[in-house]
């Protein structure tokens, strides 16, 4: 399975969905975690006994808590990587790509625990981590620095994070990172998105931004336009009726997705979701796994749950399984006699952590905030934001 604590590659590669022969995989496997977590946690131990190299330590570190994750122990895949960060935080100079691979991580652990300030906080961590070894118009600190506006949209400072975004995009353009800058003009057309579906006043917004990418003519921004088609896609289906969805679609066949690109789904807990009872701070928060096909036509096929957390507050994952039901994708191009693609995603509902009200004792916000992972094995990861609800960011 591909990496879903590090996801740099993503931000820097172009659509992965447009290359390759677009070979049909046998269906994916049901996730099992013992032997893999077993396996990891031998790895990291045997490399702690021997002293390994901090480079050696940090894939281990993640390797672990990743597969802790997939399991459902959050707490324990965040201090896995706690505890990685206080062995290696003085190997900066020394390995500082690693390093902010390690920061990175855990901040984006930190966010599914529950507490987004802080993991904003690693994010910047890694981003000084790279500007204090790399030239500041490296690849690498430019694509630190979306990351970092990421975090400010998820925290629901959007103009932060669209400024953010435009200063990413003036400094590529300088450097003559052309690819960069695109991908920092996606990443405001895909907020704004976002936006647009929680409030049609953000529309004429989100338009703009995509027609800016749409008048670009460089010839290494072909991707990207690309996926402001798909953006446009997404506006249509907010905006329009069945029939406009159904045309928007019919237009992306031309552009050959050989994975899976989400265009439209109904946005799940529009109005929230309360915790039964009070969430304790040493809780974890509720999951869900979905296992699904998407069809040539980009409809989903075969929808079914294979895992959830133990305690599942009220109804919300089979909210969210309606929702999925909806999706619609953009049409794939695939081998003939091929049924589609398989995926398996994990929906997290996060219960942040706060003061309660009137005490000093750290608790848990009573409302949950949605999140996503794709934990398909073994699959390339998407470079279009994957659906409406989701901050602009890669898949965690």
């Amino acid at each position: 399975m591909r990496s879903i604590l590090t996801g740099m590659a993503l931000l820097v590669a172009l659509p992965c969905w447009a290359q390759g022969n677009g070979a049909s995989h046998p269906p994916a496997p049901i996730v099992v975690t013992g032997n893999g977590l077993a396996d990891s946690a031998r790895q990291l131990e045997q490399c702690l006994a021997r002293k390994c190299a901090p480079p050696e330590d940090i894939d281990a570190s993640i390797t672990l808590a990743e597969n802790q994750l997939l399991a459902g122990d959050y707490r324990k895949a965040r201090a896995t990587l706690a505890a990685a960060r206080d062995r290696n935080g003085d190997h900066r100079k020394d390995y500082p790509v690693a390093v902010a691979d390690l920061e990175r991580s855990y901040g984006r652990m930190t966010d599914l625990d529950g507490f987004p300030d802080r993991a904003r906080i690693a994010q910047v961590d890694a981003l000084d981590t790279l500007k204090g070894a790399l030239d500041g118009k490296d690849t690498r600190v430019l694509i630190q620095r979306l990351t970092a506006g990421d975090d400010f949209r998820l925290v629901g400072r959007t103009d932060a994070a669209d400024e953010t975004y435009s200063r990413v995009e003036k400094q590529a353009r300088e450097a003559g990172e052309a690819q960069v800058a695109g991908i920092a003009m996606l990443r405001s057309a895909a907020m704004y998105t976002f936006l647009a579906s929680q409030d049609s006043i953000f529309r004429s917004t989100a338009r703009a931004r995509i027609a800016r990418i749409e008048r670009t003519t460089q010839p290494e921004l072909e991707q990207v336009r690309i996926a402001a088609r798909v953006l446009r896609a997404r506006l249509t289906g907010l905006a329009g009726s069945g029939d406009a969805m159904d045309r928007a679609i019919a237009n992306l066949v031309d552009a050959g997705f050989t994975e899976p690109v989400l265009v439209y789904e109904d946005v799940p807990l529009r109005d929230g979701a309360k915790a039964a009872i009070r969430k304790q701070i040493d809780s974890d928060p509720e999951w869900v796994d979905f296992r699904f096909r998407v069809a040539p036509d980009g409809r989903v096929r075969d929808l079914e749950e294979v895992r959830r957390s133990p305690e599942i507050s009220a109804d919300w994952a089979n909210r969210v399984r309606k929702t999925v039901a909806t999706r619609r994708y953009a049409p794939l191009r695939l081998p003939p006699g091929s049924d589609g693609k398989i995926r398996i995603e994990r929906f997290t509902l996060v219960f942040d952590a706060g003061d309660a009200t009137g005490s000093n004792m750290a608790t848990r916000a009573s409302e949950g905030r949605l999140t996503w992972l794709d934990i398909t094995p073994d699959q390339p990861a998407p470079s279009i934001p994957p659906a409406s609800y989701v901050p602009p960011r890669a898949p965690f």
